[in-house]
């Protein structure tokens, strides 16, 4: 019959298990040993709470460096004239300008009723009735001029590329500073028009019809205290556009120094 081993019981633990005895040969020896374990365990504590100073002392270093920054920045901004009414224009004056770029990306559809209409009214909305342009005053001849340029540039696209806002430190008005590049494409119209002096430089002229142009513009946008335009200013940079189209900066000085893109030309056309 098979021998069936004993079932185990909790006190029989695996040997492996069980807790090592050390056997002095003396009360001294055990005393001295006990000693050599309270100083080893002293030294792991000391240890550990240098290493736990020096990483508080670390967080410490940083939090002060933090706390430094943010006690300059906060300086720094208590020293500027900010409101939190201007800044909300800000952001406001900025949709405005945002909202234009898109209304008339390609420009003024004159030659659509409808849509010329929503254009016109969208600007009477966010423009003073009073509005200062080009040393005129006056909505009526930004918008002449406006849909005039249009009429006699065929393609024509507003690309945006950055827009800045400044507020004025004594008035907290804002100025909205829009740089983006006009592109067109010039016909024997838009020369007639704008370029009158070089009609008899047939050359010229050949050189410039059914040419895409890229102009870098800067709109000059300036706020009320109501949040409307009272004031919008452009220029164009002819030189550098008309440069990378002729490859001569003769021509282009030629070309250039006798446009008639001014609004204050375009007045005066209206008048003769």
């Amino acid at each position: 019959m098979p021998r069936i081993a004993p079932y185990p019981q909790p006190w029989d633990e695996p040997t492996t298990r069980r807790k090592s005895k050390l056997v002095f040969r003396s009360a001294e020896e055990k005393i001295a040993h006990q000693r050599r374990l309270r100083a080893s365990n002293q030294r792991a504590h000391v240890a550990r709470r240098q290493e736990r100073i020096a990483t508080l002392t670390a967080e410490v270093a940083a939090l002060a460096y933090d706390t430094s920054r943010l006690e300059g920045k906060r300086d720094s901004l208590a020293a500027t004239r900010l409101r939190a009414t201007a800044y909300l224009n800000d952001h406001a004056t900025a949709k405005v300008v945002l909202e234009y770029l898109k209304v008339f990306r390609y420009g003024y559809k004159s030659a659509l009723d409808d849509e010329a209409l929503i254009q016109e009214r969208f600007l009477r909305s966010i423009m003073r009735p009073d509005l200062r342009y080009f040393g005129f005053v006056g909505i009526e001849v930004l918008l002449r001029t406006f849909r005039l340029y249009c009429t006699t540039h065929s393609n024509f696209c507003m690309l945006f590329l950055r827009c800045d806002l400044i507020e004025d430190d004594l008035s907290g008005l804002v100025t909205c500073r829009v740089q983006m590049v006009v592109s067109q494409r010039l016909s024997r119209a838009t020369l007639a028009m704008y370029f009158p002096h070089i009609l008899h430089d047939e050359t010229l002229v050949q050189a410039l019809i059914g040419r895409q142009i890229d102009i870098p513009t800067t709109s000059v946008f300036g706020f009320d205290a109501d949040g409307l335009v009272e004031s919008y200013h452009a220029s164009m940079d002819f030189v550098s556009a008309y440069l990378a189209v002729l490859g001569s900066l003769e021509a282009v000085g030629r070309l250039v120094g006798g446009n008639q893109y001014h609004p204050a030309k375009h007045q005066a056309r209206l008048r003769a």
